[in-house]
């Protein structure tokens, strides 16, 4: 091969490789371009079509916009109708997209909508938590733990919103992995109170002791029927419950005070 074909291939691979990146630069241009216009619907089926494909799957860029998309679809009047999923389906893209190596400059504008997804789940969950809807506020919950796993305290109210809606094998599995952070952080002074959940805290924390105290009455009222025999094992599983849930509520309420709630 000849010095002067060389050249020209290399530089047939460089033009080509350059116009590969400016076109996939023009493409996630239009999406923020649709996203800019508040073309909310255009931006997030454009940009999931975009998403699918093997060129821009890892593209933070990419994928910042059509989170934030289907968060503005959830907060209009309108469209939230038409996409009732919106909510969790900006919670599923900004999953994929903190996986993701985000640019320096895009750091900070993906913290500030992982703080408007937070609000705008927790606004939902007061108002679940009204009407008792337990599995579905621990589930709008444990998506804010999902895109920041660093936030025991929501982490901790998750556990307990499960077991009130008895799923308590992951209630009591997400409650000892939050206590044993929170305890870590107490212990460090490390503790900073959240005041977005101050208010989902309290009104947890307070169905939680009742829960709590009518699971005390309930076992000693067993115990009390005198209907089991002495040293049964049910007997005695029913006196170990007891032991367990003895002073359980004030103990609790003592932990979520220190936790500055």
């Amino acid at each position: 091969m000849s010095k002067h074909v060389f050249i020209i291939i290399l530089l047939t691979f460089i033009f080509l490789k350059s116009y590969s990146q400016n076109k996939i630069d023009r493409n996630i241009a239009k999406i923020e371009s649709l996203f800019n216009q508040q073309k909310f619907e255009d931006c997030v089926y454009k940009g999931q079509l975009l998403a699918a494909s093997e060129k821009y799957k890892t593209s933070s860029e990419l994928y910042y916009f059509i989170t934030s998309g289907f968060f503005f679809i959830s907060k209009d009047e309108y469209l939230k109708e038409v996409y009732p999923n919106a909510l969790k389906d900006a919670f599923k893209y900004m999953e994929k997209l903190i996986n993701l190596e985000p640019k320096q400059e895009l750091i900070p504008d993906i913290a500030l909508l992982k703080h408007n997804l937070k609000k705008a789940i927790l606004a939902l969950v007061k108002e679940q938590l009204e009407r008792n809807k337990f599995n579905t506020t621990a589930n709008n919950l444990y998506r804010i733990v999902k895109i920041n796993p660093n936030e025991h305290i929501v982490k901790l109210n998750a556990g307990i919103v499960y077991i009130l809606a008895k799923n308590n094998a992951k209630g009591n599995l997400l409650i000892q992995e939050a206590i044993t952070l929170l305890n870590t952080e107490l212990k460090n002074e490390t503790i900073i109170v959240d005041s977005l959940m101050t208010e989902a805290t309290n009104l947890i924390a307070k169905q939680y002791i009742t829960y709590l105290d009518e699971k005390y009455i309930s076992i000693q009222h067993q115990i009390n029927k005198g209907q089991l025999k002495d040293n049964t094992p049910m007997l005695e599983s029913l006196k170990n419950e007891l032991i367990l849930y003895k002073d359980s509520s004030a103990k609790f309420s003592t932990f979520v005070h220190q936790l500055g709630y």
